[in-house]
């Protein structure tokens, strides 16, 4: 989401204002387990929902039944080393989670305090309750199922419903300048791009062209830019040090990291400093 010239947006975790504690849902039903050993049918069965590997995944989702989302948005879930991300429209919100009992258990969870438009924070209050009431899990492949009182979320692996732009001959455009912990948008007016190819970066910074080496080191997650040589245009001040700050962090190595249509780069030599980009359309 694009933000006006200038305007800086602070995520701070505090505790939710919902009742999005530890979720406690006790499983219904009788268990069958008790071994039907006559049985051949080969019908490939979802993975047991206790022994579900999440981690490092990251889903979105394709289908929502009980729930209309707003429009134009959707849900994701990311799983990473016991800690569950959830975006819904609007907030973050994270906290851990267990799988207990066929039952996805998360909480308590933290959020944000993004203002958005109100149908999309009713709708992370949605989801933190949806969560808090308890969720039964089932991963199936690359589809992952949540079943609630009210509702059912169907999500897609991410790197399978979203695959990965290349680095290479993408047009990146910078739609994110980041310091320290504030993030602020591009100017208005300007448009910054970036485009790596056969060991060459190409930059426009809304205000002046220019181009330099960029060595690629997949493996690592790095790019290393050489210096930049650029046109000398003079511009306003402000569309000025944007130039400066895009090219502070076009400097040495840079950690880079692909989300699908979305590059992010960090500085290696300041972690404060860095870009985010996406791909021009």
């Amino acid at each position: 989401m694009n933000m006006a010239a200038g305007q800086t947006s602070r995520l701070w975790f505090t505790a939710a204002a919902v009742a999005v504690g530890g979720l406690l849902f006790a499983a219904c039903g009788d268990d069958d387990s008790a071994g039907d050993t006559g049985s051949d049918d080969t019908t490939a069965e979802p993975d047991a929902a206790d022994d579900i590997d999440l981690d490092g995944r990251e889903f979105v989702s394709s289908e929502v039944e009980g729930y209309d989302l707003v429009a134009g948005s959707e849900i994701r879930l990311t799983f990473d080393g016991g800690e569950i991300g959830i975006q819904a429209g609007c907030n973050s919100m994270g906290g851990a989670y267990t799988v207990d009992d066929g039952v996805l258990v998360a909480g308590p969870l933290f959020m944000t305090e993004m203002a958005c438009e109100e149908p999309l924070m009713d709708q992370d209050m949605w989801m933190a309750e949806f969560l808090d009431a308890g969720a039964t899990i089932a991963l199936d492949g690359d589809t992952l199922t949540l079943v609630g009182e009210t509702a059912t979320i169907t999500l897609i692996d991410r790197e399978v419903a979203e695959p990965d732009l290349p680095l290479a001959a993408t047009v990146w455009e910078v739609d994110g300048l980041v310091s320290a912990d504030a993030v602020s948008s591009t100017l208005a007016g300007t448009e910054a791009t970036l485009v790596i190819e056969a060991g060459t970066a190409s930059i426009d910074t809304g205000c002046n062209t220019g181009s330099g080496s960029a060595e690629v080191d997949e493996e690592a997650g790095t790019i290393t830019f050489g210096p930049m040589a650029t046109t000398l245009k003079a511009c306003e001040p402000d569309v000025m040090d944007q130039e400066t700050m895009i090219l502070g962090v076009l400097d040495g190595e840079v950690r880079y990291e692909i989300e699908s249509d979305r590059l992010s780069l960090t500085n290696g030599a300041d972690p404060s400093l860095g870009l985010t980009l996406v791909a021009a359309p």
